[in-house]
């Protein structure tokens, strides 16, 4: 008599039922599946990252933007097979420490669920046997059912020129705004967009890779994700384009796109893991405290309360004084920025 030993054992599997409701409602997934509780303000904005296929997380300081990329990732590939879902940093270097570590996690490591529906181990594997692959380009965390975690260097003072035969299910670009910026800086060649500005590598080339065969792709969960996340910047930084575009279609009354802004004064008093209320446990109240009594008015409103805000010191923005001086230096001129010069 043939005896049959799952792979899997039952209690550890994400059944049908457990499929359903969690893509029903993500924030009940991130809580059974990763052990992540979080705060009203938190389920909202992991809600909407979860059903909006186009969205702009703005929300200041100590929110948990990151972490809630990194649930949204795992979330989406446990749950649907064949998801491709790629992280992108400023430096790859960023992204192994604060995206790749949460895979390091006690909470996570030691959570059964989450790591039985970690996938196999290939070839390319660490030779402790995780299953995961750590190229020294790009690091691949692989799912059971087929769908994978990517996060590599994107190159992108060179216009994310890397990223141009890969397709992807989901792209999650932390410190857009930073980044929106990096290739403008440099020789890399740039086009025109339909708006009149600069396009960088988050326009040429990675937004062009969220093609991926989908169930529904007009659907607004089955059809490919794009979320970026960062503070607030100036209303006069280069990324306010990016922000007009998406205000022009959730004004048209488009469901795919949104913006979302959060901040520290939207922490609640509802218990946290610890017991201690949301307010106490994940807000750093004299980091606050420390940011309020050194930046400037406008400064604090972009980094601490995620609002667009211009700086009004000075006649010139940065990035036009940026403009002048690297004009100046390729015309063989040393810029003088001041009268002390």
């Amino acid at each position: 008599m043939d005896i049959h030993v799952p792979i899997l054992p039952q209690h550890l599997k994400v059944t049908p039922t457990m499929v359903d409701d969690f893509m029903i409602d993500p924030v009940l997934g991130a809580r059974v599946l990763l052990g992540i509780r979080l705060d009203a303000f938190q389920a909202a904005a992991l809600r909407i990252g979860w059903w909006v296929p186009n969205v702009i997380d703005e929300s200041g300081f100590g929110t948990g933007k990151s972490l809630r990329l990194w649930a949204l990732a795992q979330l989406r590939c446990m749950l649907i097979e064949d998801q491709w879902c790629y992280a992108y940093y400023q430096r790859f270097q960023s992204g192994k420490d604060i995206f790749w570590a949460h895979y390091e996690e006690q909470a996570f490591a030691s959570n059964p669920i989450f790591r039985a529906q970690l996938g196999r181990v290939d070839l390319e594997g660490d030779k402790d046997g995780k299953d995961n692959t750590k190229g020294p380009a790009c690091y691949i965390q692989h799912f059971r059912n087929g769908s994978r975690v990517m996060m590599g260097a994107p190159g992108w003072l060179q216009n994310a020129m890397g990223q141009a035969g890969i397709t992807l299910s989901w792209a999650l670009i932390d410190e857009w705004t930073k980044i929106e910026t990096m290739g403008k800086k440099t020789g890399a060649s740039t086009t025109i967009n339909a708006t009149g500005n600069i396009t960088g590598g988050i326009d040429q080339q990675i937004l062009g890779r969220l093609r991926r065969a989908s169930f529904n792709q007009h659907h607004p969960l089955w059809g490919n994700h794009c979320i970026l996340s960062a503070t607030a910047e100036s209303t006069n930084h280069p990324s306010q384009a990016r922000i007009n575009s998406f205000k022009r279609e959730i004004d048209k009354g488009n469901p795919d796109f949104a913006i979302v802004s959060f901040c520290f004064k939207d922490a609640s008093n509802l218990p946290s893991h610890t017991g201690k209320p949301f307010k106490e446990q994940i807000i750093d109240w004299k980091a606050i405290q420390r940011m309020k009594a050194q930046f400037t008015s406008s400064h604090f409103k972009r980094e601490c309360l995620g609002v667009r805000s211009r700086e009004t010191k000075g006649w010139y923005s940065e990035e036009a004084v940026e403009r002048c001086v690297a004009a100046g230096v390729q015309a063989g001129l040393e810029p003088e920025l001041g009268r002390e010069g």
